[in-house]
C-alpha cells in the first residue's frame, strides 16, 4: 500500500509519532487537541469495549455533517458497508495489539469514485491498557454531500499496519490528567489556551485546634496539618 497521501492525515500522524516519544504508543491523557496540528472536526476517539466491541467515544463535526448524524456512541462498523465491517475490526484488532499505525484507503459504497483515507492511532488509557484509538478520516477528493445522497458507508480498497519501533518503556499507568478527558473532551469547542503539562499539587491548610483561649485543664485538640490536595 502507498504512503498516506491526505495532509492533515500526515499531520495527525507525525504529532502522535512526537507524542509516543519512543514509548509503543502514548497515554489518552497525553492527547490534548489543541496541540493537534490537523482539523479538529475530522478526529474521532475510538474506545475498545471487548469483545470486538469498538465505539465512538468523541467524533468531530465535520464527521456529523459527512454522515448526517453524530458518531458518538456508535459502533465503529456503522460507517462501514457491511461486507467491509469485518475486515475494519481486523485492522483496529491489530491496531490496539501491535500496537502499531493502521491506515486504509476506502472508497464509497454506493459507487461513486470517492476515496477517502482513515488514520487508526493507538492510546494506552491511564490504567495501562492500550484500548483507546485516536484517528482522523478524511476525503481526497474536493467533494461535498449533497441532500439527497444515500447514507455514507465504506467499502476498504486497502489497508496496512506498520509496527512502531520502541526504544523507551511505558510505565503502566499515568497521573496526568491535564489533556483528553473522556466526559468532558470535545472537537467543538477546544475553550481557552492554559499551559501544557501536569499542575503542581496545592497545599491546603486544614483550620482547628487553636488553644488559646481554652482553660489550662480542657482538653487540646491535635494542631493543624497540611493536607496535600491535587486541584486536578
Amino acid at each position: 500500500m502507498s504512503s498516506m497521501l491526505h495532509p492533515e492525515i500526515r499531520a495527525l500522524e507525525a504529532y502522535w509519532q512526537d507524542l509516543r516519544a519512543g514509548r509503543a504508543c502514548p497515554f489518552r491523557a497525553e492527547v490534548d487537541p489543541r496541540d493537534i496540528p490537523s482539523k479538529i472536526g475530522n478526529l474521532f476517539i475510538l474506545e475498545d469495549l471487548g469483545m470486538g466491541n469498538m465505539r465512538f467515544r468523541i467524533s468531530g463535526t465535520a464527521l456529523a455533517d459527512a454522515f448526517g448524524m453524530e458518531l458518538r456512541g456508535m459502533p465503529v462498523g456503522s460507517i462501514m458497508d457491511l461486507a467491509a465491517r469485518q475486515s475494519l475490526t481486523e485492522l483496529l484488532r491489530e491496531t490496539l495489539a501491535e500496537p502499531g499505525v493502521g491506515h486504509a484507503r476506502l472508497r464509497r459504497a454506493d459507487g461513486r469514485k470517492e476515496a477517502w483515507e482513515i488514520l487508526l492511532l493507538p492510546l494506552r488509557s491511564d490504567n495501562g491498557r492500550v484500548d483507546r484509538v485516536i484517528g482522523a478520516l478524511h476525503c481526497l477528493e474536493d467533494t461535498m454531500v449533497r441532500v439527497g445522497d444515500p447514507p455514507l458507508r465504506f467499502t476498504i480498497d486497502a489497508m496496512a499496519i506498520t509496527p512502531v519501533e520502541v526504544t523507551v518503556e511505558a510505565c503502566e499507568s499515568t497521573a496526568y490528567g491535564g489533556g483528553f478527558a473522556d466526559v468532558s473532551a470535545s472537537f467543538h469547542h477546544p475553550g481557552p489556551l492554559s499551559p501544557r503539562g501536569p499542575r503542581k499539587p496545592g497545599l491546603v491548610a486544614i483550620t482547628g485546634g487553636r488553644h488559646d483561649d481554652l482553660p489550662p485543664d480542657a482538653p487540646r485538640r491535635p494542631p493543624p496539618r497540611l493536607r496535600l490536595v491535587s486541584d486536578r
